[in-house]
């Protein structure tokens, strides 16, 4: 919702009704499938919640930027394996202090551990960023953002299928508002392109 409100005055992407009718269904479905999360019997500090607003803020502001950079500069765009080395470099200088001060440093390196390792560094990491690079340059940027909203629906699915969570009638629900949602934003956006 925050990048269909800046991409305007800072991107000059216009966004028309449909599109905002896709980024509320969306931001709706989220809402769905996220409410039977929250709560569910633990106790979470009032910050905790903070967390996850202040990176979707984040992740907003870096994609309104690199959107603005490849718009000014498309010969200029930085290649995708040299962002993803200085995001990970970023990543790594500030969370090290961290991991360094409030973890022990040790894994059990079993045949588990190593599968979530492969697969969060290669596939949820860097395949995830890099295609969120390629996303970027090549779509407008409440395009791109629409497509965050399948995230926890689609969370949810590969929950249920790997370890087997609960799938509620509210996560079901979400999941079909979301999707709808996005393919408003897409489709207008399909049509839009055909008609220039």
């Amino acid at each position: 919702m925050v990048t269909g409100v800046v991409v305007g005055p800072l991107l000059n992407e216009k966004v028309n009704r449909w599109q905002w009718a896709g980024l509320s269904a969306g931001f709706l479905g989220v809402v769905f499938v996220v409410a039977d999360r929250i709560g569910g019997g633990t106790v979470a500090v009032w910050w905790a919640y903070l967390l996850p607003f202040v990176s979707t803020l984040s992740l907003t502001a870096a994609t309104v930027y690199q959107r603005s950079l490849e718009i000014k500069s498309p010969e200029g765009f930085l290649p995708v394996m040299n962002n993803l080395a200085v995001q990970c470099a970023a990543t790594a200088i500030v969370l090290l202090p961290f991991a360094l001060s409030l973890e022990n440093m040790q894994a059990d390196w079993n045949a588990e551990f190593l599968f979530a390792l492969v697969w969060l560094t290669f596939v949820v990491s860097l395949g995830a960023y890099a295609l969120l690079i390629l996303l970027i340059k090549k779509c407008p940027a409440t395009r791109v953002a629409s497509l965050l909203y399948l995230s926890p629906p689609v969370t949810m699915v590969m929950g249920y299928l790997a370890f087997g969570n609960a799938v509620t009638r509210n996560g079901m629900i979400g999941l079909a508002i979301a999707a709808v949602g996005v393919f408003w934003v897409h489709r207008s956006e399909t049509k839009r392109s055909g008609e220039q």
